[in-house]
């Protein structure tokens, strides 16, 4: 097995919905902190964006990959997720996951990047 731990170079936030039941028979979903991560961010190639918009499309919600996320084989990262990169202020939404055909070399995670919006306060 590799292990890719020598090329992450930050650490994440992994932010996972949580739904709890909200008394009138429905749900309500919230994101909640779930663990830190070490992965590598990348930006997507013009190929690799080309192929998401063509070959998924509408199927995903219209979400773009900007950047390409590693981690190592047993990350525990799932569609859905938003990762949290407080150095650099930046979000991504994992759009998919992937893992190599050899088990346990690395997960790879496609993501778009969230851009936050300064909140009231100015900040």
């Amino acid at each position: 097995m590799a292990d890719i731990g020598h090329l992450t170079d930050r650490t994440v936030e992994v932010w996972r919905n949580a739904r709890t039941p909200d008394g009138a028979g429905g749900w309500l979903t919230t994101r909640v902190y779930s663990h830190d991560l070490e992965v590598r961010v990348s930006t997507a190639s013009l190929r690799e964006r080309s192929f998401a918009r063509t070959q998924v499309g509408d199927m995903q919600g219209a979400a773009e990959l900007t950047h390409v996320v590693y981690a190592d084989g047993y990350a525990d990262i799932l569609r859905g997720d938003e990762l949290r990169d407080g150095e650099f202020s930046e979000n991504y939404r994992v759009i998919g996951t992937q893992r190599p055909s050899k088990a346990e070399t690395y997960t790879r995670a496609d993501c778009e990047l969230i851009q936050t919006e300064p909140s009231e306060g100015g900040s």
